[in-house]
């Protein structure tokens, strides 16, 4: 395959001779690019990209892994005159973006790991519950980048209620709705809990939804 290269990629083929444990990502086809990526440890990586309306200057951010790009990452970008001594543009790298990038991308990572593990506790926790089940359990994994949804739903019939378990991997805690509970089960649930968790003497935690309190005069 004949690459044919820009004189962006060109200049960058020198610069990365001064930036130690950073490489050029080759090309994935024969087409001429306008964007060179340069991959450094850790798998850290620097996107290089040409500024349109600026003649030789170039824009460089760094890339993070998906879902944990920090709020302020605008701010870690720079441009260069990449036709100047490379020595000089790659020494301008080092001091201009690579420490405050690689802090975050360390960061961004350990936040990864901490939540990936969070993720796995909600999931085996799920499996768990789901197993109870059977076959018509329906565990819900749903990760986007606002909001994750980790749950197993039975759905009911006229003699058994809807369940819906929530998960968290945070605290390693459930939450359990129940919905369209006949009352004879009700009342067996409601048992099982208040003997699980009994209550402290003289305090009631039951409310009734929609209950007039007599009002109190404070003197």
């Amino acid at each position: 395959m004949t690459v044919i290269t820009t004189e962006l990629q060109q200049a960058f083929d020198k610069i990365v001779q001064y930036l130690p444990g950073w490489q050029i990502r080759p090309p994935e086809n024969a087409e001429p690019t306008y964007v060179v990526l340069v991959d450094g440890p850790g798998g850290a990586q620097l996107v290089v990209h040409e500024v349109w309306d600026h003649q030789h200057r170039a824009e460089i951010s760094g890339t993070f892994p998906r879902e944990y790009t920090p709020r302020d990452s605008d701010r870690l970008k720079i441009t260069i005159d990449y036709t100047r001594d490379p020595a000089k543009v790659a020494a301008d790298i080092q001091r201009r973006l690579l420490p405050a990038y690689l802090g975050q991308y360390d960061a961004a990572l350990v936040y990864k790991a901490r939540q990936d593990a969070y993720d796995a506790c909600e999931e085996a926790m799920l499996k768990e519950l789901e197993a109870l089940f059977g076959a018509e359990a329906h565990c819900i994994l749903c990760p986007d980048n606002w909001h994750r949804s980790a749950e197993v739903r039975v759905y009911g019939s006229d003699e058994r209620p809807s369940v819906t378990v929530t998960a968290s991997g945070h605290s390693g805690k459930i939450r359990l709705l129940l919905s369209d509970v006949p009352f004879h089960t009700a009342k067996r649930i409601c048992q099982l809990v208040a003997d699980l968790v009994p209550q402290a003497p003289g305090l009631s935690t039951i409310e009734r939804v929609g209950e007039v309190r007599p009002s109190v005069s404070l003197p």
